[in-house]
């Protein structure tokens, strides 16, 4: 008895032993798999131009001078001006036909001092939306385009006062779901935020390119400025930097997935509490983004800080698709573009005109056929 209970001991405790080195090794293979970055860098340091794009000159609209612009079903304009009351109105593309106002100006209730386009349009149970904030309040809220359209007054829905760790210096928002709100900032601590609208807290990922700078708040947005785009369904954010030429994806958690690397790494420049933030000849980047349904295009100025007009030959248009794809880069002819909108169907991008004409001509069109995108 002793000799059989002896060698079943012997067989336990192997098992034992081997039955705890599987599970160690089992758990430090899974540790090692969910620590294991998704994050992948493509460096392309010498893309060539794919060509040129032209444009012309829209005018024919009553006095304008928008900040914001929104194209709703390829046909329409929807453009925000702070200047004007009603501050937003949908104008006919083909006639330049105003068809709709809102947005009275004011401090009371869906009434607006600094309106500002949150969002691409998109429909939800067969009606047309956009976000629309007001910087100076700090409210969200939800605009029913068709209601506004049929010429209904209750058009405007408040989502929520803008939580006070982002008030400070949101540069877009983009809502995910009716509870949590993604986006950047150009001022404080995190270069991308996600808001959780029913906890009402804020998760900060920083996901700065490596720097050795210590940066104060005041200017941490400022080097790390950058331009956003959201994909409802593909749930996915991309972010255009300023300062640096690069470009970022991150999933709607905030978690860095991809990034485009267009320039080697630069040395940084060394802020002084006086005087200009950036040296005369430091260079910035991409200065607006729009998302449409299958495409992020990034606007890149090729700028030196002490340029007020970049070059008429500097601009670029850089174009991902949202499987996080690069697809090419365009030169545009004309500089001083402002806040745009595509249309992939007219293959036509849209802007604001921010050149010396733009009072007779307030939107600048580019004919994009030569680009490859989706009808």
């Amino acid at each position: 008895m002793s000799f059989k209970g002896c060698g079943t001991c012997q067989i336990i405790n192997f098992m034992r032993s081997n039955y705890i080195i599987y599970i160690l090794s089992y758990f430090i293979f899974s540790c090692s798999q969910v620590n294991q970055s998704s994050e992948s860098i493509v460096r392309l340091y010498d893309v060539q131009t794919s060509g040129n794009i032209q444009s012309e000159l829209l005018g024919g609209f009553d006095e304008i001078t928008p900040d914001w612009i929104e194209l709703i079903s390829d046909s329409l304009l929807l453009l925000a001006d702070r200047n004007a009351d009603p501050a937003m109105a949908i104008y006919s593309i083909h006639n330049k036909k105003k068809l709709a106002t809102t947005g009275k100006r004011g401090k009371g209730p869906f009434e607006f001092i600094s309106p500002k386009l949150e969002s691409s349009v998109f429909n939800l149970n067969d009606s047309l939306y956009i976000y629309v904030s007001d910087f100076n309040a700090h409210i969200l809220y939800r605009l029913n385009i068709s209601k506004l359209l049929l010429g209904r007054l209750n058009h405007f829905e408040k989502i929520d006062d803008i939580h006070h760790e982002i008030a400070p210096g949101w540069q877009e928002l983009y809502p995910v779901d009716d509870r949590s709100v993604i986006g950047n900032l150009w001022y404080g601590n995190g270069r991308v935020f996600i808001w959780d609208r029913v906890s009402q807290t804020v998760k900060f990922t920083p996901n700065f390119p490596k720097t050795s700078i210590p940066l104060s708040m005041d200017k941490v947005g400022y080097f790390y400025s950058n331009f956003g785009g959201y994909n409802r369904k593909k749930k996915v954010f991309a972010s255009a930097m300023q300062t640096f030429k690069q470009v970022d994806f991150f999933d709607s958690n905030g978690s860095l997935s991809k990034t485009f690397k267009f320039e080697k790494d630069k040395p940084h420049p060394q802020f002084k509490d006086d005087g200009p933030l950036f040296p005369p000849d430091y260079t910035f980047y991409f200065g607006r983004t729009y998302s449409s349904s299958n495409f992020f295009f990034a606007l890149c100025q090729n700028k030196k800080a002490d340029q007020s007009i970049p070059s008429n030959t500097n601009y670029e248009l850089y174009v991902f698709n949202w499987n996080q794809e690069f697809i090419g880069k365009w030169k545009l002819e004309r500089p001083n573009l402002g806040p745009f909108a595509v249309s992939e169907k007219n293959k036509k991008l849209y802007s604001i005109n921010y050149g010396e004409d733009m009072e007779d001509y307030p939107i600048i069109i580019y004919d994009l056929s030569s680009l490859p995108l989706a009808n």
